[in-house]
């Protein structure tokens, strides 16, 4: 059963119980109240005729029968009927026959009670009076079935209000539940469209009740499970990329090994040809060497624990320039450096180890000599360290692919130079390790900009 449903269901069972009961009570009390009226307007009009008969003082039958006739007019009664010791001295009306009830004995009793001749109710009042000292037995009866007509009428006419009342109330009550269950329905349809796969699926919230802000949150988790599945498929390609990378970057080296190895295990060479495929085994084999510690330096990088200590940066700068210049100027490359005194929170170490990638990069870039400069400033929240060539560059297109595994911009030249394509990755992974960020700005022909920023009071490590 749809929530719809119930909802509705529950309305009319909550109507039709109200209804009930507060109709019932209504139309019973107004009953209740008419009986009573009719009980007391009896009784006083009962006391009226027997202060008027007491008045006369009239004993003889007919001059009593006239006497009840004219009250009995006056007073509304359908019978009355006078007798004494079980006699019947007058009687008038006698469409009634008065019903046996318990009779009085003593003058100013009185005793009404209801009997129900011919689908008629009649409320009869017996009481004895006394005339002259004689003692009669006075019975008046008036027809109420009026009274319980008027009931009946109130009952249908009110079940066929509540009739009308409950299938109105249905038919609107439908349309508002429907209303109200809309967006719960539509935040089922999205729901069920997320679950085959499209994630661009959203709700339009307008109001700003419990269904709002559930359709807000629908949209809240579907945009968070977007960029989290983009994400993983972005990672998942990176690792494809990864995968296809690393298995040619030892498919090229493997080959030449195996292939050299088996010609100095099948074929008698020289000592020249055997030197020059032994050197060739013996390079290959050391680029699969540098290749494994640049791995292994990425995963101690991203295991690692910092212990952040406050460092002059500027000072670290100047020592590994005074220690590179002398070998970056046989390469006909000059290294300034523009430093700012500015201190920051951090491991020495692996800062150095991005400093000389990123400075082995620049030198990679020139080929024919150039300049490297070395800039550094911050402020009271964050350090900044500025890595500028005027090299090569490289296309804007690859810039965000500088710090995935194995990339290449030349992949020919890099080779060439023994660059495996990790130094990049270290150094990205070494920087966001100390909650930094690593940024290139570079132009075909004009060079190479590498920025790193770094905040002074990086989230993690130890002081």
């Amino acid at each position: 059963m749809g929530f719809r449903f119930k909802i509705l269901l529950c309305l009319m069972a909550l109507l039709s119980l109200s209804l009930g009961i507060s109709g019932s009570w209504i139309i019973s009390d107004s009953f209740r109240d008419a009986l009573e009226q009719e009980q007391r307007s009896a009784r006083s009009a009962f006391q009226m005729t027997v202060s008027a008969l007491v008045l006369t003082g009239e004993i003889d039958p007919e001059s009593l029968g006239q006497a009840l006739g004219k009250i009995q007019k006056l007073a509304g009664w359908d019978c009355a009927q006078l007798s004494r010791e079980g006699e019947t001295i007058y009687r008038l009306g006698s469409h009634f026959d008065p019903a046996q009830i318990e009779q009085a004995t003593t003058p100013d009793e009185c005793f009404a009670g209801l009997f129900f001749p011919e689908d008629k109710v009649c409320n009869q009042l017996t009481g004895v009076i006394s005339l002259r000292g004689e003692a009669y037995t006075l019975t008046l009866v008036r027809d109420i079935t009026a009274i319980y007509e008027n009931r009946d009428s109130l009952l249908k006419n009110y079940h066929t209000v509540f009739l009308v009342t409950v299938l109105v109330v249905g038919a609107v009550g439908w349309l508002l539940v429907s209303v109200l269950t809309g967006p719960l329905r539509r935040v089922s349809i999205a729901a069920r469209r997320m679950a085959k796969g499209d994630l661009s699926v959203r709700l339009k919230t307008r109001s700003k009740d419990e269904i709002g802000l559930l359709s807000r949150n629908f949209n809240h988790m579907a945009s968070q499970l977007e960029e989290n599945i983009h994400s993983l498929e972005d990672t998942m390609a990176a690792q494809e990329r990864f995968m296809g990378s690393f298995a040619h970057e030892l498919k090229t080296p493997m080959t030449s090994i195996i292939g050299y190895a088996d010609l100095l295990r099948t074929q008698v060479l020289s000592q020249e040809e055997s030197r020059e495929a032994a050197n060739y085994i013996y390079a290959e084999g050391r680029r699969l060497e540098s290749l494994s510690i640049k791995l292994l330096e990425l995963l101690v990088a991203k295991n690692k624990h910092l212990e952040l200590l406050e460092v002059s940066i500027d000072q670290q700068i100047y020592a590994l320039v005074k220690h590179l210049r002398p070998i970056y100027a046989k390469s006909n490359i000059q290294i300034k450096c523009r430093c700012k005194p500015i201190k920051c929170a951090i491991d020495s170490a692996l800062i150095q180890s991005v400093l000389i990638n990123l400075l082995e990069n620049s030198r990679k870039a020139m080929e024919s000599g150039g300049h490297i400069l070395i800039l550094t400033d911050g402020d009271s929240t964050h350090c900044r360290i500025q890595i500028c060539d005027n090299g090569r560059g490289m296309p804007r297109e690859a810039l965000q692919h500088l710090t995935e595994a194995f990339y290449r911009v030349d992949k020919s030249r890099s080779r060439a130079q023994g660059n495996a394509g990790l130094g990049l990755t270290l150094c990205d992974e070494i920087t966001r390790l100390h909650g930094g960020i690593l940024s290139f700005d570079s132009k075909p022909g004009r060079g190479t900009c590498v920025t790193i920023t770094l905040p002074q009071h990086p989230e993690g490590g130890t002081r």
